[in-house]
């Protein structure tokens, strides 16, 4: 089984909002093992919709990641997450590693 791989685009819309998430969202994936590979906006968007943030999170495994998305601290940091905060759209992939 391959690592699992978490991949997060975003344009935020509201800075101060988004911070909340931001303060438990990223000890949550720490919490569950996943370690930031990509966490900016430091993005050059070729090809489709922009997004202005990009966040690539890297776990042990599909698993591990589905579990730390499903987790009560993840999901308490989604509470802080609106349509009027954030756009974002999020995928779980599995790696070839």
């Amino acid at each position: 089984m391959g690592k699992g791989y978490w991949v997060a685009c975003v344009n935020v819309k509201n800075q101060e909002e988004f911070k909340k998430y931001v303060n438990l969202a990223g000890p949550a994936v720490k919490l569950y093992g996943g370690t930031f590979l990509a966490r900016g906006n430091n993005v050059f968007n070729i090809e489709g919709k922009k997004f202005e943030r990009i966040v690539v999170s890297v776990f042990d495994s599909i698993d591990k990641a589905k579990e730390c998305y499903n987790s009560d601290e993840y999901q308490n940091a989604l509470n802080f997450l609106n349509d009027e905060v954030a756009e974002r759209i999020i995928h779980l992939v599995e790696g070839l590693d």
